[in-house]
């Protein structure tokens, strides 16, 4: 038998950068802001507001960061839970996005948190968004290093993602104990900051975006190469904005959702930011899940909000897989085999490249139910679990490689 060595990626946290500088979020971004109302060129969708949010001043002048909100009806009186929502790159506060949470029975808030609004509602549409004249920085600052860190990219997105939750907190028919964050590529990679700073939150989801920025990621990679960012500007970087800086801190659960061959957000980084997380941490790894805000959305996001916030929902409670002979397994607990499937997801490419060619393979649920089988792939690198329900809502479990 070859001698092989097997790592899971989530049983130690791996907590590649320090966390000595992290950037001071005074008390004063949680208290409730100042809101006025937003005239938007569309129509909004109905029960959805738009409002500017008095945000921290940028180069000595006031900001005024973009939201819209919903809330639908509670049945029989009662509140109902909330989630914020941060785009992704290029994107905005899409009014669209909350109302479709708000279908789900979610009151929501996006915010716009690099200095832009809408000109449209659809948010599937990346472009749909101009210039706030009065907003903060913009993502094109989310690298410039050295500046107070009150000026920086980092500081404003995460007060407009604390400030939106505390508007949303405060409104009437909402339950301020049971509000989630969900963020989209940048999106989550704020989601993931703002996880370890905000400990109100109930849940937090990341859809694509990690940690660990300056190394084994594109943003990474670009952003040294295209801001000119000096040692000094990396390190800082790494000492006071990356997520894992933050990450750790978090009380809450964290769901991860990603690409197997991602382009911006490679498996390492990734597979590194969960091991990062101590308050319970969930993943989905999909293949031929394409980036963007127009394939975000999957099943297995209301699914995990819907779990955090005791609705009657299964969630798979699955362990890290082990090898025994030519055979892997993995323990299953919190849902029914009968209403689940099950693959092996595996590839017998070495590294983490994003061209690695992905399989899938035949896997079982065990008589009892509480374990997962398959055959052991000859060849393979690195593989995981996969179990999927008739809706299409999918969750993995850790990784192991060979």
């Amino acid at each position: 038998m070859k001698k092989f060595m097997a790592m899971i990626m989530a049983g130690a946290v791996l907590n590649a950068f320090a966390a000595d500088k992290p950037i001071n979020f005074g008390k004063e971004l949680f208290n409730v802001p100042e809101t006025t109302p937003a005239a938007v060129s569309f129509t909004l969708p109905a029960r959805v507001k738009s409002v500017y949010i008095t945000g921290p001043e940028y180069n000595g002048k006031p900001t005024k960061v973009f939201a819209c909100y919903g809330v639908p009806a509670g049945k029989d009186g009662k509140k109902v839970p909330g989630v914020v929502l941060l785009h992704g790159s290029g994107g905005t506060a899409f009014a669209n996005w909350v109302a479709l949470w708000n279908s789900r029975g979610y009151a929501a808030i996006a915010v716009d948190y690099h200095g832009r609004m809408p000109r449209g509602g659809g948010w599937k549409s990346s472009s749909a968004n101009v210039a706030n004249p009065a907003g903060g920085p913009s993502e094109n600052n989310r690298y410039k290093m050295g500046v107070p860190h009150a000026e920086s990219f980092t500081y404003h997105a995460v007060a407009a993602a604390l400030m939106a939750h505390s508007v949303l907190a405060a409104q009437d028919g909402v339950d301020a104990d049971k509000i989630g964050v969900v963020g989209i590529s940048m999106g989550g990679v704020l989601a993931l900051r703002v996880a370890g700073i905000d400990h109100r939150l109930n849940f937090a989801t990341a859809i694509y975006g990690c940690g660990n920025m300056m190394r084994g990621t594109v943003f990474g990679d670009r952003s040294r190469k295209n801001y000119k960012m000096s040692e000094a500007g990396v390190r800082e970087y790494i000492e006071s904005h990356d997520p894992l800086v933050y990450l750790p801190a978090a009380r809450c659960p964290v769901f991860m959702v990603n690409n197997t061959n991602d382009p911006f957000f490679r498996t390492k980084p990734w597979l590194e930011t969960l091991a990062a997380v101590k308050s319970g941490a969930y993943q989905s790894m999909r293949m031929n899940f394409k980036h963007g805000h127009v394939n975000s959305d999957v099943p297995e996001i209301k699914l995990f909000a819907d779990w955090v916030n005791g609705k009657n929902v299964e969630l798979p409670q699955l362990s890290a897989p082990v090898r025994i002979g030519d055979k892997l397994g993995a323990a299953v607990s919190g849902i029914k085999a009968a209403s689940w499937t099950a693959e092996l997801i595996w590839t017998a490419d070495k590294g983490y490249g994003v061209n690695r060619k992905w399989q899938s393979s035949p896997a079982q649920f065990n008589a009892s139910g509480n374990q997962l089988e398959a055959e052991f792939p000859a060849g393979c690198k690195h593989a995981f679990f996969r179990v999927s329900n008739k809706n299409g809502a999918g969750f993995t479990t850790p990784h192991i490689l060979f």
